[in-house]
């Protein structure tokens, strides 16, 4: 019996390494998944305690994507929730993000970090065209209302974070459009802070010292064209070519001009 029970708790021993590793890799998932637990520590991360969970916070779901119409005492304006976490409000511009989570009760809460305009926490009061209600955090009568208004179209979701090739008259060089907080339009070839916007399928692009571009985006998002702002003989057209790799250097770029 003596060297059964030594045998077993060598045994135990042994697999304590492997324990500390799958824990470990659980904590630094690549896929951003991480967990408010109890105060029990195991390891160098939290662990798993059903008596004592708090959160459990994971991507959002793509079906949370859109446009929505952001209601407060107030009025009413667009926010959109972007792929990422990113939060964008045309009218209030900020390096802002969101994200959706799951409470004690089961209820899907929206936090939005706004940078100087707050930070909000709203519950989800309609699940089937997406709907919040919550406030300002920290003062509840400060309140505010988010309902989804529509998806992203295929031309904007093709426009997010993608790469093209921008002819002229006299050539072509790669653009970027960035879908971060501020739509910033990206030139190596002739760098400037630009930006862009999009109302339907009308792109508009101010690219700093050199100019204005007013463009057409095909309904695919995989072609445009148009012309320089007030000169229509002026054109450009532009082809996509892909989507950029890294959207968190995308979301970094120019930041500190705003």
């Amino acid at each position: 019996r003596k060297m059964t029970a030594c045998r077993v708790l060598m045994a135990l021993a042994a697999l304590q390494p492997a324990r500390a590793a799958a824990s470990t890799a659980f904590c630094a998932s690549p896929l951003g998944f991480t967990q408010k637990l109890g105060h029990t520590k195991s390891f160098g991360c939290h662990r798993t305690n059903l008596r004592n969970l708090h959160e459990v916070k994971m991507a959002s779901p793509a079906k949370y994507e859109g446009i929505y119409d952001f209601t407060h005492a107030g009025g009413t304006f667009d926010v959109h929730l972007r792929p990422g976490g990113r939060f964008f409000a045309p009218q209030f511009q900020a390096k802002s993000t969101w994200d959706v989570t799951q409470d004690d009760d089961n209820n899907m809460q929206l936090k939005i970090e706004w940078a100087k305009f707050g930070t909000y926490a709203l519950t989800l009061t309609s699940n089937e065209s997406p709907s919040f209600e919550g406030s300002a955090v920290g003062d509840a009568k400060n309140w505010r209302k988010m309902a989804k208004r529509t998806p992203f179209s295929a031309a904007e979701a093709n426009l997010f974070d993608s790469l093209w090739d921008f002819q002229h008259p006299g050539g072509s060089f790669p653009v970027e459009f960035r879908a971060d907080a501020f739509n910033h339009f990206v030139s190596k070839d002739f760098p400037a802070h630009s930006h862009w916007s999009l109302s339907g399928t009308k792109l508009y692009i101010n690219w700093g010292a050199y100019g204005e571009y007013e463009l057409d985006l095909d309904e695919s998002g995989e072609a445009m064209s148009g012309h320089l702002k007030g000169q229509p003989s002026n054109w450009r057209k532009a082809t996509r070519k892909g989507a950029l790799a890294d959207k968190v250097v995308a979301t970094e770029v120019f930041t500190e001009f705003h």
